[in-house]
């Protein structure tokens, strides 16, 4: 009896240490995920509504942010535009930079000379690397071409700046590049047509390979009404833009807002959405430069929650890792694919205080290659931001330049400056009812542990038969 009792202490010692080991092992992914979300920051509110929040970073280790505001939706009146930039640890004053014009969806793009501002996809402003949150440091606008709004920028290996966008007048896309040197505009190149008659383009988005290939992608639309989308389109040039390839389709009808981005080699990756009644956020990948593609994958929690409450922002960091943010379900959610899997998605809204009624439009850009920078308006009266150093190593900032001082142009319009509201740092967690994360997810620290203790029930059986044996014997 005594021995026989001293074989189970054993038994149970084994259990106890493969669990601990098993727990340890499950717990690494998790860990080397990176560094915590900071605690989001309300950064500008208004008794109006707030649209297109874009955010963006320049390689000095500045971030910058633009949005639009409609003063009142009983007299909507012009919309304003608004511009700040992050001086750690505070934000800069907010400042109209320009004002009484029509602003739709926003662009915006830094290189080491210039910050870059587009809207309705033909106007264009900028102003030198390192401005200060005032008019008076912006270029007046100036048109570049009869686009419609939603083009889409991208910076090249050699600091060019693409502009990808769409002709309603012949219902085609261009591509245009802002040479580094001269720091003008060249000739616009034709992409493509539409795939079809009665179609509106739109939503055009593009990405340069670092190769210097440019791949745009882009959503057509049922005209004249603009409305339901059917379906996305894709295709490369190797050639800085002279010729493209045929357009291929990426998604059928019900799905929009697409986005692309490139790899560190030949990759593309493409994100889109589903319309209301569709729902769920989608992913694929191109390893050859978008000549032959992967499966589709669904990066949301649910394939039919959700509708088109913008374009999921998908980001490559300095190890070549790849980072998505997207709104669906009141919450901005943001995941990661690191080695092939994608983590489960985190809702770094969750500790915004007050009550939800809806959360759209998320802007993410990624600083010296390993800080994440996001940007979400909520209820469309408050902006706020949040931020996240991943623990990868990044780029040394470059030193900032002497900017030349330009005469005054325009007089900023003083507004006023919102105080942030004191919240208790957030314990995110996700909502047991949800549905299980999609096949190739990287399992939480729980599901590792359920998985992790199958083997050791396994091998608690066998050594219990094997003493049952050994007492017959």
């Amino acid at each position: 009896m005594k021995l026989r009792w001293q074989g189970r202490w054993g038994l149970a010692l084994v259990v106890v240490v493969t669990a601990v080991a098993l727990i340890w092992q499950s717990s690494r992914p998790a860990a080397a995920q990176g560094g915590a979300w900071s605690q989001p920051r309300l950064v500008f509110e208004t008794d109006g509504t707030i649209n297109f929040p874009t955010v963006v970073t320049d390689p000095f280790g500045q971030v910058h942010a633009f949005w639009v505001v409609l003063p009142s939706e009983a007299d909507p009146g012009p919309n304003q535009l608004y511009y700040t930039r992050l001086d750690r640890p505070d934000w800069k004053p907010v400042d109209i930079f320009v004002s009484n014009e029509s602003f739709t969806e926003l662009a915006g793009i830094a290189n080491t000379q210039r910050i870059a501002l587009f809207w309705h996809g033909d106007t264009y402003t900028w102003a030198g690397v390192s401005p200060s949150a005032s008019a008076q440091d912006w270029q007046p606008p100036t048109a570049l071409h009869d686009a419609l709004p939603g083009a889409g920028l991208a910076l090249a290996p050699d600091g060019a700046v693409w502009m990808a966008y769409a002709v309603p007048s012949i219902q085609a896309m261009y591509v245009r590049r802002l040479d580094p040197a001269s720091a003008q505009w060249e000739d616009p190149h034709w992409v493509a047509n539409v795939t079809r008659v009665q179609r509106v383009p739109n939503a055009v988005r593009v990405a340069v390979g670092a190769d210097n290939s440019l791949h745009v992608v882009w959503a057509e639309y049922q005209a004249p009404d603009g409305w339901p989308p059917l379906g996305l389109y894709y295709t490369n040039s190797t050639d800085q833009g002279l010729t493209w390839l045929p357009p291929q389709q990426a998604a059928d009808t019900g799905f929009n807002q697409p986005n692309v981005a490139t790899g560190p080699n030949a990759q593309v990756y493409l994100t889109w959405v589903g319309m209301v009644g569709v729902g769920g956020k989608y992913f694929q990948e191109s390893g050859d430069a978008g000549r032959t593609w992967g499966r589709v994958e669904q990066i949301s929690l649910s394939e039919t929650l959700g509708g088109s409450e913008g374009a999921p922002h998908i980001l490559v960091d300095a190890v070549g890792d790849l980072h998505v943010v997207y709104a669906q379900s009141k919450c901005v959610w943001y995941t990661s694919r690191q080695g092939g899997s994608w983590t489960w998605p985190l809702c770094i809204s969750a500790n915004v205080p007050g009550e939800i009624s809806n959360i759209e439009s998320p802007s993410m850009a990624l600083g010296l290659g390993n800080q994440l920078h996001v940007f979400f308006w909520f209820n469309k009266k408050q902006l706020w931001y949040t931020s996240r150093t991943l623990t990868i190593e990044g780029q040394a900032p470059l030193p900032i330049p002497t900017p030349t001082a330009d005469p005054a142009r325009l007089a900023p319009t003083p507004t006023r400056s919102p105080t942030a509201t004191p919240t208790v740092i957030p314990v995110y967690e996700f909502d047991r009812r949800a549905p299980p994360p999609p096949k190739g997810w990287q399992q939480s620290g729980a599901t590792g542990l359920v998985f992790g203790m199958v083997p050791v029930l396994i091998l608690l059986v066998a050594m219990v038969q094997v003493q049952r044996m050994r007492r017959r014997h």
